[in-house]
């Protein structure tokens, strides 16, 4: 099956793959143009420009770095995907993430960055009395990047109740600020509204509102 990458995974491919094969690394590949809907193929790749013939029959040579919006289609028996090539590029290592995330039966998106999927790896793996406020507020923003995807609003507030649940300790009053507004957003939002009406009457209470940052208060008076 053929795989579509955009330019810096298909550099970092080709960085790899020149370390250990040799031999036409582009055979069957082809660059994609998503602006004019136009596929190139051949091409060569010489100093960061890649060099082809448009479908008027117009060489053209364009820099990686003006290929912004641009991808490569590669053929499913190229080198460029070999597991052993695949396995130390970022999209490769992001993969891996995403299927141990998939094994816990964790939701995760596209828009998530590898260091957002591992830090939510992490969170899950880790009790939240051994963790720091900002490896926790990388958390809260990792996970609400899947409200910005279609589809998946109820994914990020199901993935936010699964590890605000995992990080619940007793007593719940012990707990920092910060988790139990996250704590109570997830729960009202996952229909949990007696649970999360016992944390907000807890934050309340401790008249911690000052210990917010305006994120935070948001989440916090978000209906």
């Amino acid at each position: 099956m053929e795989r579509e990458v955009d330019i810096p995974e298909l550099i970092d491919l080709l960085k790899l793959a020149e370390q250990s094969f040799t031999g036409d690394l582009l055979e069957g590949v082809s660059l994609y143009n998503p602006s004019i809907d136009e596929e190139y193929r051949p091409f060569s790749v010489e100093k960061g420009v890649a060099q082809f013939t448009d479908l008027k029959g117009r060489s053209r040579s364009v820099p990686f770095s003006a290929m912004g919006l641009w991808s490569a289609v590669i053929p499913a028996n190229s080198i460029l995907n070999s597991p052993e090539l695949l396995s130390h590029t970022k999209a490769g290592k992001r993969q891996e993430l995403v299927s141990e995330i998939n094994l816990l039966h964790l939701p995760s998106g596209h828009t998530q960055s590898y260091e957002d999927l591992q830090a939510i790896l992490d969170a899950w793996k880790t009790p939240i009395f051994s963790t720091l406020l900002d490896f926790r507020r990388h958390v809260y923003r990792s996970i609400k990047k899947l409200e910005n995807e279609p589809g998946l609003v109820p994914a990020s507030y199901r993935l936010g109740f699964m590890i605000m649940e995992r990080w619940l300790q007793q007593p719940l009053d012990r707990s920092p600020p910060d988790y139990l507004i996250q704590l109570a957003y997830y729960r009202r939002w996952t229909k949990q509204t007696s649970s999360a009406l016992e944390v907000t009457a807890l934050i309340e209470r401790r008249d911690a509102q000052n210990l917010f940052n305006k994120f935070e208060i948001a989440v916090l008076n978000s209906p």
